[in-house]
């Protein structure tokens, strides 16, 4: 019958359709009404997401993607109907509303297409592009925004030639030479471009994996994501660099735990805006390691004090405190490591006060 029930068990003998004429006999065939796995033991179908009762022509349990319910057709709310109680239109091969009601979405297919089938959708007032929308979930989502680099930012860090310390135990002033000064200036720019752009980058190809690798893992794992069991992406190495993970198919199985990341390639589904923004992010924060590492900061002293010392230290001038006249003094190799640390942290700190890191 039209819920996959069988006549005789249902009306008995209805037109001479006695199991002597070969109808109704028994099968070792399991994939019975719409493909449904039998089980004779409860005389239920096995409809992936929940169980069938083809006697009802009713589901024994609610349909679990409850998103699924649509205010534009009320006989969505019916959570144990079968096929909108139209089985010779529609069917719900996953036992979910099927997306002929432009209400599943990514994770529905349903295996009508005929065009009974959008005379109904038009019928109940959804649109051909919502048709197109539901029946076309392959596509994903656009990432956010574009890359970000590094030159587009407007730095704000500022260095001083200043710098409040002591000289031989004296408190007081050292006012640095105006190239010395330019040029811790202009790696603090460069620190703090990198910052901020890899920053928004990050934000943006964080949300943009997270949101492509559920769609993806929707269309693979339909049932596991339609009853809301999708599993967090593991999209952050313990170093901040983003991997974008691998979509697993664990079938109607429930994921415990994060994903973890694979390298990402242009095959592996991830759109090419979003692996451009993994790879912005990855690359600036790369460049914000080898700033920060202590042999940049000691490769940077050694220039500072080769092109304006002499026999290995540079001489500045020193305003010792309360005095109105300074004198001369000389600052070391190790003077300019730290002072060049100093300069990545502050350039770091403006970077925090502009932009919220990602987590």
């Amino acid at each position: 019958m039209a819920f996959g029930a069988e006549i005789s068990e249902t009306l008995g003998n209805v037109g001479n359709r006695a199991t002597a004429q070969g109808y109704n006999k028994p099968d070792e065939i399991r994939k019975q009404y719409t493909g449904y796995e039998h089980d004779d033991e409860s005389g239920l179908d096995f409809a992936q997401a929940r169980y069938y009762n083809a006697t009802h022509g009713r589901f024994t349990s609610i349909d679990p993607l409850t998103a699924s319910a649509n205010v534009k057709d009320p006989q969505t709310f019916n959570r144990y109907t079968y096929a909108m109680n139209s089985p010779y239109k529609f069917t719900y091969p996953l036992g979910l509303i099927s997306s002929s009601t432009n209400a599943c979405g990514q994770w529905c297919r349903n295996t009508a297409t005929s065009s009974e089938m959008d005379t109904e959708r038009v019928g109940r007032g959804f649109s051909d592009e919502g048709h197109q929308a539901a029946d076309q979930p392959n596509s994903p989502p656009a990432a956010g925004n574009g890359v970000t680099t590094a030159d587009s930012i407007t730095p704000t860090v500022e260095v001083s030639s200043t710098i409040e310390g002591t000289q031989n135990g004296v408190e007081g002033t050292t006012t640095l030479p105006e190239k010395i000064r330019d040029r811790l200036q202009k790696e603090a720019e460069k620190r703090e471009q990198n910052g901020l752009a890899q920053a928004q980058n990050a934000n943006a190809a964080v949300g943009a994996v997270r949101t492509e690798f559920n769609h993806m893992f929707a269309q693979t794992n339909p049932i596991t994501a339609a009853i809301g069991l999708t599993p967090d992406p593991a999209i952050l190495a313990p170093d901040g660099t983003i991997i974008p993970p691998g979509v697993p198919d664990i079938g109607v199985g429930v994921s415990l735990g994060p994903v973890s990341g694979a390298p990402a390639t242009s095959e592996s589904g991830y759109s090419k805006a979003t692996l451009d923004l993994v790879e912005a992010a990855n690359s600036q924060l790369k460049e914000i390691r080898r700033m920060e590492n202590s042999q940049t900061a000691e490769n940077f002293a050694a220039s500072i004090v080769k092109d304006f010392g002499k026999n290995g230290v540079v001489t500045v001038s020193f305003t010792p405190k309360g005095s109105e006249k300074s004198i001369t003094a000389t600052m070391t190799k190790s003077d300019f490591v730290v002072l060049y640390n100093n300069t990545m942290q502050q350039s770091k700190d403006a970077v925090i006060k502009r932009h919220e890191m990602p987590k």
